[in-house]
């Protein structure tokens, strides 16, 4: 048996008589659950390219949908460089070809942005 302290804000503290090690293992456990929780909440990213093949994008698809299927929130990012920046309407168009291959339904967490240097949207399931 251990003297365990509640509180020492209190004159006199109160203490309780019981196993630390037992209340210590139920706090790290609480812990570790929190701490699960909060990496859940982290967005996975699949980066695709301009001019990947159809074979590529499907794997990526399998990914994808493995975190779909984890519940996570998935953020599809379309990076441009050089001249395929000039090419936006042809990235926009295989962006949705590559929504489209998604088997899982989803929804949109994050609406499609068009920035100067590419193409994201977040998805979840």
């Amino acid at each position: 048996m251990d003297l365990i302290p509640i509180t020492n804000k209190v004159n006199p503290p109160i203490y309780k008589l019981g196993n630390l090690g037992k209340i210590r293992y139920q706090q790290e456990k609480e812990r570790h659950k929190q701490r699960l929780k909060q990496t859940q909440d982290i967005p996975k990213g699949i980066q695709i390219g301009f001019n990947e093949s159809n074979h590529d994008l499907a794997f990526k698809i399998k990914k994808l949908e493995k975190f779909l299927e984890e519940n996570r929130k998935v953020e599809i990012v379309m990076k441009l460089k050089g001249r395929e920046k000039a090419h936006r309407d042809l990235a926009l168009e295989k962006f949705n070809s590559f929504l489209k291959m998604i088997k899982i339904p989803y929804r949109i967490v994050q609406d499609l942005k068009i920035a100067p240097n590419g193409l994201s949207i977040m998805i979840h399931k």
